[in-house]
């Protein structure tokens, strides 16, 4: 009998410290691949940006789910490693063009983006000058071919881009706002990430 109660009592004791020991590396394992998550989520909002001049209002958002970003199998949803129903929260800063994707943690309370720990943040301004400058490059080597072959442009870029053999996605820059064609000096300006012309970001070809 003494026997078995030592058995037990051994027992009893590894078992007390098995289970944090699990704990912990069940938490270490939800924070790395959170981690990962979150990294591979800041890549796939930086390809919906470029494609599109914007960020999607939340990481399951019609159009970003399972085009940009895939869900976990059988999921219809990108789930946070936390949370039986919680998932990856999507939070814009100062600007419409600077996001915060962040997890919500090992307690599993939404604190917002400035209280979480686990969160990368992703810059479309980047993405969105990229490709501001990739379509400027086109823009501008069609416009040398008009003008090498004898056409105009009239500064009005629902006319001229046309004109000028290009379809419609040469009618914004990469931040989604329509170019503006100089009739008189040929520049082509972008109003940049503000959306605003004659301001410090704007990009001239």
């Amino acid at each position: 009998m003494m026997e078995i109660v030592v058995v037990l009592a051994v027992i009893s004791m590894l078992a007390g410290t098995l289970v944090p020991m699990l704990t912990a590396s069940q938490r270490a394992e939800a924070i790395v691949n959170a981690t990962s998550e979150l990294e591979a989520l800041a890549d796939a909002l930086h390809r919906y940006y470029y494609d599109r001049g914007r960020f999607p209002n939340t990481v399951n958002a019609t159009g970003f789910l399972g085009t940009y970003a895939a869900p976990g199998v059988s999921e219809a949803r990108v789930r946070d490693e936390w949370g039986t129903k919680a998932y990856y929260r999507l939070e814009f800063a100062s600007s419409p063009d600077l996001a915060i994707c962040y997890s919500v943690g090992t307690d599993g309370v939404t604190s917002g983006a400035a209280s979480e720990t686990l969160k990368v943040t992703v810059h479309g301004a980047d993405a969105g000058g990229r490709r501001t400058r990739e379509r400027m490059r086109v823009v501008g080597a069609a416009l040398a071919r008009h003008l090498d072959a004898g056409g105009r442009v009239t500064g009005d870029w629902t006319i001229d881009r046309p004109a000028l053999g290009l379809g419609t996605e040469y009618a914004t820059d990469g931040f989604g706002t329509p170019f503006a064609l100089d009739a008189a000096t040929l520049a082509l300006r972008s109003a940049g990430a503000d959306r605003q012309f004659n301001t410090a970001d704007d990009l001239t070809l």
